[in-house]
């Protein structure tokens, strides 16, 4: 790689968003660097993930469904919820929505990217550079106009029309842009196992709450289910202290169908760690560059739209940066378009997150009770749950109004 090279879009971070924005912004012709950090190539994490049909709409119209394995990746339409030892609460069946985004499909994240990055390497105009960790911003006056990379050594520079910081929720591009952020770090994550599907086991999946405490199990592939189980953040050592057997039992309590895949749970380092964050920036957007993804708006996972939102960052993004290029102008206020197209859906996705933690993961016994009973309103309200339905599936930004918590509370 030259010490000193020039590109119209450099992208930092190769996740999924700041992929479909490379294959957007080439097929307009224009010259687009993607730059990841790790040397190594690709590190995706090891556990299940959601695309929801606002999602699986724009990577089809990218033609990226169609290289995806079908023994790899389950179209789920129907999730059930239950009470930890008590009765099924609500069930979410997307069979409900228009034809053809009315599934969910559930897949390890490499799968899903494995299309993404070949046709990323096939297309003229985009190059993805691995191992170029970002150090600083080349500036031209107060205008961002590309960025210090080091790679294998070197410091080197590459110079951009526009710079988009699609590295995550820590991102280095935010900070380095000064951009001032409400991070917070919810107090519990999830651990995540992938383990052999157990007989019987069928296509939808499975949602189980408690008193801080929920297990979901969901479906992946022809051959596995993926496992997420609410756990205190920083409080692993006790969970290993008390040892794999008592944590397969507890698992087993709440669900004993999925004793037979436990089995082949042998060591704790098959057990991931999904940590929960939210990330507020005060701008999305500076004289030169813009924030896509976690980036900009890291959500709790309750929601279930990550990658999806990111995926939407980048249509929305392609189009206002096609504008910019007609005219020339890279400006904050030129930009600015793109985060006031974006930013209320964030807004609305995180307080619905917020939500989401404070009632699902409760220990408080008349939370908990209120939340048991919003779900039973739900499954008999059906304007209530689709409205929900629609909302999680990325597909309306209407959270529910007054009248509607007045009618899901109704059942007190």
């Amino acid at each position: 790689m030259p010490t000193h090279t020039k590109v119209d879009v450099a992208i930092v971070g190769a996740g999924m968003g700041s992929g479909v924005l490379a294959l957007l912004a080439a097929a307009r012709g224009r010259r687009v660097a993607v730059l990841d950090r790790h040397a190594d190539g690709p590190r995706d994490p090891v556990r299940g993930e959601i695309l929801q049909p606002n999602g699986l709409r724009i990577l089809d119209r990218l033609g990226l469904l169609d290289g995806l394995p079908a023994g790899e990746v389950s179209r789920t339409q129907r999730f059930h919820f239950h009470q930890i030892g008590g009765p099924r609460l609500v069930t979410i069946d997307y069979g409900v929505l228009r034809e053809p985004y009315n599934y969910t499909l559930i897949a390890r994240p490499s799968t899903v990217m494995a299309p993404l990055r070949r046709r990323l390497a096939e297309t003229p105009g985009i190059e993805v550079r691995w191992g170029c960790e970002v150090v600083g911003l080349v500036r031209d006056g107060g205008r961002v106009a590309g960025v210090e990379v080091v790679s294998n050594g070197m410091r080197r520079r590459i110079e951009a029309a526009v710079v988009v910081g699609g590295d995550g929720a820590a991102s280095p591009v935010r900070t380095a842009l000064g951009i001032r952020s409400r991070i917070h770090a919810y107090r519990d994550g999830y651990l995540t196992l992938i383990l052999p599907r157990p007989p019987g086991f069928g296509p939808d999946g499975r949602y189980y709450v408690g008193r801080r405490e929920i297990l979901g199990v969901f479906p992946l592939g022809a051959d596995s289910v993926y496992l997420f189980y609410l756990w205190p953040a920083g409080d692993r050592p006790r969970l290993e202290a008390a040892g794999l057997d008592a944590f397969k039992a507890r698992l087993t309590a709440i669900d004993p169908a999925i004793a037979p895949a436990l089995e082949a749970l042998s060591g704790w380092d098959q057990v991931g760690w999904m940590p929960c964050v939210k990330v507020v920036p005060r701008a999305w957007v500076a004289d030169g560059a813009v924030l896509i993804g976690d980036a900009a708006h890291a959500l709790n996972p309750h929601v279930a739209q990550g990658r999806n939102q990111a995926l939407e960052d980048a249509v929305a993004l392609d189009a206002v940066l096609a504008s910019c290029f007609e005219v020339g102008n890279f400006s904050r206020r030129a930009l600015a378009l793109y985060e006031r197209l974006r930013r209320p859906r964030a807004i609305v996705l995180q307080r619905l997150g917020d939500e989401m933690a404070f009632f699902w993961n409760t220990g408080n016994p008349l939370i908990g009770w209120i939340r048991n009973r919003v779900f039973a309103a739900m499954e008999r309200d059906e304007p209530l749950r689709r409205k929900m339905l629609a909302l999680v599936a990325g597909l309306s930004d209407r959270p529910y109004s007054v009248w509607d918590r007045v009618r899901a509370l109704a059942g007190i």
